[in-house]
């Protein structure tokens, strides 16, 4: 991109006009190369075909709105990767609202990002601090109504973003607990949200239920009370949500508490990752390993949480508890109805005692309860290679049919081959 200039597109146009086979374009150039006649150029290349399916440039803000209505040409678009800095102004927006509200659109991925990649702002390099990115308030407000038409979008980046209030925060979560968004993948750090700006985003997810992730890494100017919002998606029964990323973020102890009560009866979240963040304390642990496994009773344990698979939190030193691990990995490797089975077993049926509670089982129960006990293990929805590691590569249930065998073999045949003789009650 850099010694095209416009006048290189524009010497390029036989090419263009016969590109009726190029479905993927990507513009890599600096602010330099970023004139009005280099936008003129490319706008001018875009009208000359329509096949594209893919396309990633940085904008220049004052002539971004050319580029955008160029491309409402190319029907197939699917991928579209926007990159600048600076906001742009409110006529790109306008025409970017065209492209999403456009009829049968297969735009499935919209990226508004900053100029580079997240790690170079995320981690402090002071070469990008005077980034404000490319939304404000009104931009946001034309991004929101053209997310709420009928289209595919499935992806939204939305990156470092300084300069958008409170109030195009509720513009935006409108659109999130809209039945309109069709929206699965949130990619939203660096943003400088604040409290209410996060409570109208977390009071819009309580109402999503297709959103799948959400990204909201670096968002420092949350404090705990914002964060505290969520707590209302943890415990909507309407939430999809199954993952969040939270790194380099200031939530601490009194948050992990909080969202560990609003998780009890939440069956969807499977990932919370607070890395950088602080290091969860004690009594955030001892909260998360209660609602994964409240061992009061059966029922209790049985109706605890059996999907959040992973907590993470702090530095790559920071380690939680064994027993939280292993609740939390025994979530990973099971389906909800073999979680809950593990945790029983381990934590009703683990000592001498109870299994005296088999030796005086009614015969019409003990084969079903003998066959829940020995149950092939069946594997979660997770992916393998979890590092799940050998504490557990056993099933409880095998292990406690074994001790029942070598402990009460009067429930099975005798060595002279008679039975035990038990009346049904």
């Amino acid at each position: 991109g850099d010694f095209l200039g416009g006048g290189g597109f524009v010497s390029m146009s036989s090419f263009f006009e016969r590109s009726s086979f190029l479905e993927k374009l990507t513009i890599r150039c600096d602010a330099a190369a970023e004139s009005d006649d280099f936008s003129r150029g490319l706008a001018k290349a875009l009208s000359k075909f329509n096949s594209l399916k893919l396309f990633e440039s940085q904008m220049n803000p004052r002539m971004a709105h050319k580029v955008l209505g160029a491309l409402a040409g190319h029907t197939e678009l699917e991928s579209l990767h926007l990159r600048s800095d600076v906001s742009l102004e409110n006529k790109a927006f306008s025409a970017l609202s065209v492209l999403l509200w456009r009829r049968n659109s297969k735009l499935s991925d919209l990226g508004l990002d900053l100029r580079y990649d997240d790690a170079n702002y995320m981690f402090g390099d002071p070469t990008f601090a005077g980034a404000m990115g490319m939304v404000r308030d009104d931009g946001m407000v034309a991004v929101s109504s053209g997310l709420g038409g009928k289209n595919a979008l499935k992806s939204l980046r939305m990156c470092g973003n300084k300069n958008v209030s409170s109030s195009g925060w509720r513009a935006f979560s409108t659109l999130l607990g809209s039945s309109r968004s069709m929206l699965q993948s949130l990619h939203m750090p660096l943003n400088s949200i604040g409290n209410d700006g996060m409570t109208h985003i977390a009071n819009g997810l309580a109402k999503n239920k297709v959103l799948r992730s959400i990204d909201l890494s670096a968002t420092r100017n949350v404090t705990s009370s914002g964060w505290r919002a969520f707590c209302a998606v943890f415990q909507s029964t309407e939430s999809a949500l199954e993952v969040m990323s939270l790194w380099d973020n200031n939530i601490g102890s009194d948050v992990h508490v909080a969202w560990a009560s609003s998780l009890a009866s939440n069956q969807s979240m499977k990932e919370l990752g607070m890395h950088f963040c602080p290091s969860m304390t004690p009594v955030g642990m001892t909260a998360f390993t209660h609602i994964l496994c409240n061992k009061s009773t059966i029922m209790t344990t049985f109706l605890s949480n059996h999907a959040l698979g992973r907590v993470i939190t702090g530095d790559t030193n920071t380690v939680n508890t064994p027993e939280l691990d292993l609740l939390l990995k025994n979530n990973r490797v099971h389906t909800a109805f073999g979680a809950a089975r593990q945790k029983i077993i381990m934590y009703h049926f683990s000592d001498a005692d109870s299994l005296q509670l088999f030796k005086e089982m009614d015969l019409g129960i003990l084969p079903n309860a003998l066959a829940w006990m020995s149950r092939v293990v069946e594997p979660g929805s997770n992916e393998s290679g979890d590092g799940v590691g050998e504490d557990m590569k056993f099933d409880a249930g095998s292990v406690l049919l074994y001790k029942l065998l070598r402990d009460m073999p009067e429930l099975f045949e005798n060595n002279t081959g008679e039975t035990r003789k038990r009346k049904r009650g």
